[in-house]
């Protein structure tokens, strides 16, 4: 399954969660000192969110 974090492109196994794609892109720890996750729509998404094929995600 393909999601994109940032606009880069990351594979992930069905099952795995938000944290997974962050830890993926090195982009954890922005996420642990404060920084927001959202989808392509601006809603905040949790680290132990669903991901779907084609899904995009910001840190920001």
């Amino acid at each position: 399954m393909i999601v994109f974090v940032n606009g880069r492109e990351v594979s992930v196994l069905p099952g795995m969660t938000v944290r997974h794609a962050l830890m993926a892109c090195g982009l954890l720890p922005q996420v642990e000192k404060g920084k927001v996750v959202s989808d392509e729509w601006g809603n905040r998404v949790g680290l132990d969110g669903a991901l779907s094929d084609g899904m995009n995600l910001y840190v920001g």
